[in-house]
């Protein structure tokens, strides 16, 4: 899609039906937050930086290879349903891990254990 506008991708994300990135040396994966956050269902391997940012969900990994991660994307392409329920979950997990608030929580968590209010 190239150098998207927010408001451009924020449009690509609302028309698109799941996220398919089977990105071999993505270190973190902002888009795949990005995605989740939008409720897109993501079909990704389940591999090291990837698996961080991900809600929890059938991934392959990598040891299965490109047919495991075909299968589980025509999985989600042939059932409206599940992609609707896992966008969801998608959505709720970034929202209870990654926004700044959580962080916020987290260090607030982090800092009170050590004493520090």
């Amino acid at each position: 899609l190239g150098n998207l506008s927010a408001a451009d991708l924020n449009a690509a994300y609302a028309r698109a039906a799941l996220m398919f990135w089977p990105g071999v040396n993505e270190a973190f994966g902002l888009v795949y937050l990005e995605a989740q956050a939008a409720g897109l269902p993501i079909v990704a391997q389940n591999r090291p930086g990837v698996r961080e940012v991900l809600s929890p969900g059938p991934y392959p990994s990598v040891e299965a290879g490109p047919a495991a991660l075909a299968k589980e994307l025509s999985r989600q392409l042939g059932d409206r349903e599940a992609r609707r329920t896992e966008g969801r979950a998608a959505r709720e997990y970034v929202a209870e891990n990654h926004l700044l608030s959580a962080a916020v929580t987290t260090l607030r968590r982090g800092l009170a254990s050590v004493g520090v209010h």
